[in-house]
């Protein structure tokens, strides 16, 4: 039974960091998780959504 807990404990050891700026955890206020085990910390997420917003904009409106 003890053998669970261990491995629990060792994984709680792992600090996760974002995979685009490479802030850990403690200095971001949240990781999103990917389906390829990536994570993208709120600076990032806000950054990535202007990109798409301002690409999107300009498909639609013809703006460059």
């Amino acid at each position: 039974m003890g053998e669970p807990v261990l491995a629990v404990q060792r994984a709680h050891q792992h600090q996760l960091s974002c995979s685009m700026c490479g802030k850990s955890e403690e200095n971001v206020r949240y990781l999103m998780a990917g389906a390829a085990g990536g994570h993208l910390c709120d600076a990032c997420t806000v950054a990535a959504m202007k990109i798409v917003v301002r690409t999107r904009a300009a498909e639609l409106f013809g703006l460059r």
